[in-house]
């Protein structure tokens, strides 16, 4: 049966068996052994594409554990922020497969942020990325615990050491016989990482991974996804999503190319010829648009539409052909663009629909950074756009108190659920009902174990008469809106009864605001809003529309910060 045939079918298929690890160390000398000479990291250096073995980046990763050793890291915490690249990969793994504990943080955050994470998070040592050094030189006064700092790069900063230096002063111990940290021995158990949430709303708190965690959220991904020849690795890679899938492609012998920048994805596309890329919606929307812009400024939208239909008629009479017909459009990616895997916020089901109708299969899922972070995911060969997939092995959901259309808050238990929120006991308690963790989010399980989201529970509106509505619903309506970049729901009150109804308020996409005007493209939306409202009942209208001439402020996963 073909792939994309097998893609629709209708009930799920076994798990893949894979090999179960419980330690990130133990996952090292695994892949050491059994891929040695296998590229591992493909990366740019001085503008030369540089790659690294498994054999060499074992090496690399005992001589900077051994190092940091002799620099005292033993049960430190170990703080790591900068831009992508081969020298944070090299600390991440180095910290994880040792009895420090790691604290990725956000490159993007204010100094008051970063403060925060330091010092929040027990922060002693700190490697830092030499575009950033001003900034932690200018809040160093204010981190009283940072004992050492070292540079997140391959040469030293005002006579800090570089990641580089470490590993040569750790290769020169190491062939003196210093075994401290090759023969480290590490407890599965043991407080490994602490990982500070980037969410919409709130403040942010350190969820407390363990190795067990950790191992058991890629072990258990592992079973349901196949994995391809290399990817780009794109995303920050302080995010959890992201270095969990990097460990997958490692276990896997994979090739992972590093994308240093987000101006350098497109070409880097085009150099490392990926067959995977791990994005996050805004990414997948981002190509989307682009390759209608390129059609439409060509003359060849409607041809594009013509060729999706034949497509569509070919594969339902079991001939698929999409590598021919669209090769053009694979060119633009290297030519090899097989997958996209996306997390982090829900993506638009048209642009999966879209991205499937040409070859290029989108695997989406659902993750939560206290899930280590992924709870479901679609398969390869059980795949809905609409849905966020199966639970991954050794993991389980289920919805507390659903109302009539099976929809509550998702809870979820398995070997992949933190530790707790560190130092915050009372918001672990909270976040907990038994040994169930409470998400925060609503969703619903259909007949076949699929998850779908509807909403946050912290964003229900609950109306007088007792109506429960989910802005992320109502905004899901204009999803495939020509004329939308950007929409958020939200209850305002009215002033004389104290009665809430619903307001929107919408970024207008920049190119059609510049190609018909301002006055045109609101009067469009306003027509699309009152269409949507001729199709609900009255409670759910939207009685109000505001417009943005600027984004929304977003996270640095690119989800829209909520302020209402």
């Amino acid at each position: 049966m073909k792939r994309q045939n097998m893609k629709r079918q209708d009930s799920n298929y076994p798990y893949y068996q894979e090999k179960n690890f419980s330690t990130t160390k133990e996952l090292l000398n695994f892949c050491a052994k059994e891929y040695d000479d296998k590229v591992a990291y493909m990366f740019k250096r001085e503008n030369r594409v540089c790659s690294v073995t498994y054999t060499q980046f074992f090496n690399e990763i005992n001589a900077l554990g051994t190092a940091l050793l002799s620099e005292g890291m033993a049960d430190r915490h170990v703080a790591v922020f900068g831009d992508n690249s081969y020298e944070w990969i090299s600390v991440y793994h180095a910290v994880m497969a040792s009895n420090a504990v790691l604290v990725p943080v956000d490159r993007e955050l204010p100094p008051e942020g970063l403060t925060h994470v330091m010092n929040d998070g027990d922060v002693s040592f700190v490697f830092v990325g030499s575009n950033y050094f001003e900034k932690l030189k200018g809040i160093l006064d204010k981190l009283p615990r940072v004992e050492k700092v070292f540079i997140l790069d391959d040469k030293p900063v005002d006579g800090y050491s570089s990641v580089n230096q470490l590993k040569a002063r750790g290769a020169e111990l190491m062939s003196n016989g210093d075994r401290s940290y090759i023969d480290l021995r590490i407890d599965p158990e043991a407080l490994t990482s602490i990982l500070f949430t980037s969410g919409t709303t709130g403040v942010s708190k350190g969820v407390m991974l363990s190795q067990r965690n950790i191992c058991a959220d890629f072990s258990n991904a592992l079973k349901n996804m196949h994995i391809h020849s290399n990817c780009l690795s794109v995303l920050p890679y302080h995010h959890a999503y992201e270095s969990s899938m990097q460990i997958c492609y490692l276990v896997k012998g994979r090739t992972i190319c590093i994308n240093e920048s987000l101006r350098m994805f497109v070409s880097n596309m085009k150099l490392y010829k990926p067959y995977d890329i791990l994005v996050v919606p805004l990414f997948v929307e981002t190509i989307y648009n682009r390759i209608w812009a390129q059609a439409e400024e060509g003359g060849k939208d409607k041809m594009l539409r013509k060729l999706i239909a034949v497509s569509k008629k070919l594969r339902s009479a079991g001939l698929d052909v999409r590598r021919k017909l669209f090769k053009s459009i694979y060119s633009n990616f290297g030519g090899n663009l097989t997958r996209f895997i996306c997390g982090g916020a829900p993506l638009k089901p048209y642009i999966a629909e879209f991205f499937d109708d040409i070859g290029i299969e989108v695997l989406t899922g659902y993750g939560i950074t206290e899930c280590s972070p992924l709870v479901c995911v679609n398969r390869d060969y059980f795949y809905d756009s609409y849905s966020c997939g199966i639970v991954i092995p050794e993991c389980e959901i289920k919805i507390k108190s659903p109302d009539e259309n099976g929809e509550g808050e998702i809870l979820v238990r398995g070997k992949n659920v933190m530790m707790g929120y560190y130092k915050n006991p009372e918001a672990t308690k909270e976040a907990f009902d038994g040994d169930w963790f409470l998400t925060g989010d609503i969703g619903r399980i259909d007949e076949k174990g699929r998850l779908f989201i509807t909403g946050r529970k912290k964003n229900i509106i609950v109306l007088k008469n007792g109506k429960n509505i989910y802005p992320e619903e109502m905004e899901y309506y204009f999803a495939e809106s020509p004329n939308i970049a950007e929409i958020i729901v939200s209850a305002v009150k009215d002033s004389e009864d104290n009665e809430a109804y619903l307001q929107a308020e919408i970024f207008p996409k920049p190119e059609v605001t510049e190609k018909i005007g301002r006055e045109q493209v609101e009067k469009l939306i306003r027509e699309e809003v009152n269409t949507v409202n001729d199709k609900l009942p009255n409670y759910k209208h939207i009685k109000k529309v505001t417009f943005r001439t600027e984004e929304f402020e977003k996270t640095t996963t690119k989800k829209i910060v909520r302020k209402y």
